[in-house]
């Protein structure tokens, strides 16, 4: 029994752990890692069943995006990236300082990690 090419998901990398002589056949997996700063929806591996079908549908692969992060008054941020695992680090101009958080992460729910530090 073999199954249909699964078909590749967008922005992800595929690897296939084959169990027989063909291709797709029964018990062949298929797993999807998606690519840096996209989050994985769903499951990431999907198994060739004895009726000939997968088990479970494709994943997909979403580019998750934090907003632009607010600069506080007399603050200066280093990094622009917003995917997900990107760090902004905040510094203040002149002879203030820094009073919170000094960096903050891209988290996969879209938000940055921590709060606004303020300058004084």
């Amino acid at each position: 029994v073999n199954c249909t090419e699964p078909g590749h998901v967008e922005s992800s990398v595929r690897q296939v752990l084959p169990s027989g002589p063909h291709r797709y056949s029964f018990q062949t997996t298929v797993s999807y890692r998606c690519n840096a700063g996209y989050y994985l929806l769903g499951t990431s591996s999907i198994a060739c069943q004895g009726d000939g079908t997968w088990d479970r549908s494709l994943p997909k692969c979403l580019l998750v995006l934090c907003d632009r992060p607010s600069i506080p008054p007399y603050a200066q941020i280093s990094g622009d990236r917003r995917t997900v695992g990107s760090v902004i680090r905040y510094s203040c101009i002149g002879q203030r300082s820094v009073i919170g958080n000094t960096t903050r992460m891209c988290q996969l729910d879209a938000q940055w990690s921590g709060s606004p530090p303020h300058c004084s």
